[in-house]
């Protein structure tokens, strides 16, 4: 993914996916649901999920929670690339490239994210299951 904000932001992108309908699991299969999101929480803290409401019609309520699941989006990205205005940003579909050393600082940072305006962004995700 590659682009370009239109103004000053200092805050977390967060990349997610929800689920609709509402998930329907018995007893074992929330269980195990909830045991491995803990289990996944506990190596990535900063995830964000919810199993969605429950009870009947919980489908039918306008301010019905669904099943969903977010990450920041700088935590995940297998390669995040910022690119000064007028200078040419990496060619999407091919290798792009980011330091050992950026990488590590950028997951383990605890300030918060940054994103100028004029300068292009490319986040990179690679993944042996899903092709983007």
């Amino acid at each position: 993914v590659q682009g370009r904000f239109t103004r000053r932001l200092e805050r977390a992108l967060w990349l997610g996916a929800e689920v609709r309908p509402p998930l329907a699991m018995g007893l074992v299969a929330g269980a195990t649901a909830r045991a491995g999101l803990k289990f996944v929480s506990s190596i990535q803290r900063s995830l964000h999920y919810s199993l969605g409401d429950k009870g009947r019609g919980a489908a039918e309520r306008p301010e019905a929670e669904y099943p969903h699941m977010t990450f920041p989006l700088v935590k995940i990205c297998d390669r995040v690339v910022p690119t000064p205005e007028g200078a040419e940003a990496p060619a999407l579909g091919q290798e792009i490239e980011e330091s050992d050393e950026a990488k590590q600082a950028r997951k383990s940072s605890t300030e918060p994210e940054v994103y100028l305006p004029g300068r292009t962004y490319t986040f990179a995700f690679f993944s042996s299951i899903v092709d983007w």
